[in-house]
């Protein structure tokens, strides 16, 4: 355990390994998602009015998210670059071999992502304690995300990274705008932040094109197929989920202006 914990500081030494690597047993998973369930259910049925929570706390939170995204991405992006110039292609970007070992620095990011959804779950008890409504698409969104994650690694997924880099960089922006918002000051770019989510759906749809080829023309196929199909069905779902959201909060608003 000691040597595992040891590895989330060091890129180069970080190895997948199921039931050893610190939340890699499916079995802490499913408890981390029930829990997480039952945690608003019950914090939602009990706490019918606000509940003081220190002022430092949603900034900090905020803050704490936005920076690690952006460390995220960094990271992820420059081990792209350099593991597509030791290869001499982009192809492993879209489909990694059958026989890839969770392992180094290219995959140390993913796990990062991987455990940073489970801090997100900071998101849904801020709103809670503040006796906010939950919408559908929120508790949904932060419940699932984490299965996503943890099936990339598991299965070795192809297209991760492209995924990575994606989510991070729209969460950069996202969690910039909550930052700002903790602190008094309300920027004008939250309908932004919502298309930069649906475009990133649509984008990561894309990428199964090349997927799909490289799948159908190498005779052992890509790693990660049975993820990659999960991942797709959440993000339709998403996507339906976000363009519904966009369509009821903003077009709503622009009647009530005009």
């Amino acid at each position: 355990m000691i040597q595992s914990l040891r590895s989330l500081l060091n890129p180069q030494a970080f190895s997948w390994i199921p039931h050893k690597t610190p939340l890699s047993a499916p079995v802490t998973l499913a408890c981390a998602t029930v829990g997480y369930l039952v945690s608003v259910a019950f914090l939602s049925w009990s706490c019918r009015k606000p509940v003081p929570v220190p002022k430092l706390v949603a900034p900090a939170h905020n803050l704490f998210l936005c920076l690690l995204s952006l460390v995220m991405f960094a990271g992820t992006l420059k081990e792209v670059i350099q593991e597509t110039a030791t290869q001499g292609s982009r192809e492993w970007l879209f489909c990694m071999p059958k026989e890839t070992r969770v392992q180094g620095a290219v995959f140390y990011w993913s796990y990062i992502y991987y455990l940073s959804k489970y801090w997100e779950f900071v998101d849904t008890f801020l709103l809670v304690l503040k006796a906010k409504p939950l919408s559908f698409l929120h508790v949904f969104h932060h419940a699932v995300v984490p299965t996503m994650a943890f099936l990339w690694l598991e299965a070795a997924q192809s297209l991760q990274h492209l995924a990575l880099l994606t989510n991070s960089g729209v969460h950069v922006l996202m969690y910039l705008y909550y930052f700002l918002c903790s602190i008094g000051i309300y920027p004008g770019w939250k309908q932004l932040i919502t298309q930069c989510q649906i475009v990133q759906f649509v984008f990561s749809f894309s990428t199964l094109l090349p997927f799909a080829y490289y799948q159908v023309s190498k005779p052992q196929g890509c790693a990660g197929a049975g993820a990659l199909l999960f991942n797709g069905i959440f993000n339709l779902l998403l996507l339906i989920l976000f363009i519904q959201f966009s369509s009821r909060t903003y077009k709503s608003k622009q009647r009530k202006t005009t």
